[in-house]
């Protein structure tokens, strides 16, 4: 069911915007990162580093724009995404626009920063096993990304099994 109302400070939040607010508000600090302010770097690496990988650099190649095609491809069109492209859509697109796309994600890889249009994401919230609440911490975050990123994922993700499995 879609989010409709939460509590603020226990006053009941219905208006679309306010609810909206009061999720920005409280997942904010997540997203902006280290919402315990009081676990430093040093005390984070201390407690954890029983858990580091200590494997060997694993190369990545540059994205190949015949590689992009086959994770476009492969992708089963389920949902269209922020941009209301469907994953079959980049399909359509000549090898030309293929190997530009994968030259822009080479790019970013390098240190370019992403273009704007794929800096936006479609956010919806889903609500944790365990049933009815109004406190915003206790919905998931479901981020609807731009086919180009989600595709380049997919790819790295294919990419890096091998390694990912000496985990």
């Amino acid at each position: 069911p879609p989010l409709t109302h939460l509590e603020k400070d226990g006053v009941p939040v219905a208006r679309p915007l306010a609810v909206d607010a009061v999720l920005r508000g409280a997942w904010g600090d997540i997203f902006r990162g280290n919402p315990f302010q009081d676990l430093s770097l040093h005390d984070c690496v201390v407690k954890y580093r029983q858990y580091d990988l200590t494997a060997e650099e694993f190369p990545v190649p540059p994205v190949d724009p015949d590689d992009l095609a086959l994770a476009i491809h492969a992708a089963t069109d389920i949902s269209p995404s922020c941009d209301h492209v469907r994953n079959k859509h980049p399909a359509l697109l000549p090898d030309l626009d293929l190997a530009a796309a994968a030259t822009i994600l080479n790019n970013i890889e390098e240190g370019d920063p992403w273009p704007q249009n794929l800096l936006v994401a479609v956010s919806s919230f889903m609500l944790k096993p365990g049933g009815f609440s109004v406190n915003p911490l206790d919905f998931r975050p479901r981020l609807l990304l731009p086919v180009l990123y989600r595709r380049c994922a997919s790819l790295r993700l294919w990419q890096l099994r091998h390694w990912i499995r000496t985990w």
